[in-house]
């Protein structure tokens, strides 16, 4: 992540990071849609692109394999009730 930025609040940050980490995970089933076999290594190089380095290859092994099955896969904060459907 490029040392200058700086975020107003933890939920910006947060949004910031939710943001790159769903256009590396679509950059990435695109990719693989068009034929790129090796998917945990087209997310690192996409995330490394975006100044993030990720090392939990578990956590790379599921996503590659929700890829690979064509599941659409979505980065949402638990914490966060805007993305809770809630007639409250």
């Amino acid at each position: 992540m490029d040392s200058e930025m700086e975020f107003a609040s933890e939920a910006e940050l947060a949004e910031y990071v939710e943001t790159v980490t769903q256009q590396a995970i679509d950059a990435t089933a695109q990719a693989f849609r068009e034929g790129e076999p090796d998917v945990e290594n087209w997310l690192k190089a996409e995330f490394a692109g975006r100044g993030f380095e990720i090392t939990d290859d578990d956590w790379l092994a599921e996503l590659g394999a929700q890829i690979r099955a064509g599941d659409t896969v979505v980065v949402v904060d638990p914490d966060d009730v805007s993305t809770v459907d809630d007639d409250d």
